[in-house]
């Protein structure tokens, strides 16, 4: 329910999409990603745990920072546990 509203979507509209359908990653300045460079991209092709600052983008076109911790499933189908921790209050403050 969080991540929904984070992200701005219904839970049934993103349940069982791709990563890259469900959620929309943009590097730390709010640019893309390139080159498999994404903590998703890299928790995928490595099959370790993997975090890193990133801006989240919302339905409405703005962008929320977040920590994107990625931990991948050791099971035959694949996948992964996405969690997003909004920083947005913590970066204000700096």
């Amino acid at each position: 329910p969080a991540a929904t509203t984070m992200i701005g979507r219904r839970a049934d509209k993103i349940v069982g999409l791709q990563w890259d359908a469900a959620v929309k990653l943009h590097d730390a300045k709010g640019g893309d990603f390139t080159g498999g460079t994404s903590p998703i991209e890299i928790a995928l092709a490595t099959g370790r745990q993997h975090q890193g600052e990133v801006r989240l983008a919302r339905l409405d076109g703005s962008q929320t920072p977040v920590i994107a911790s990625c931990s991948p499933l050791n099971r035959s189908e694949g996948g992964l546990v996405l969690s997003l921790n909004d920083i947005s209050e913590w970066r204000r403050a700096e």
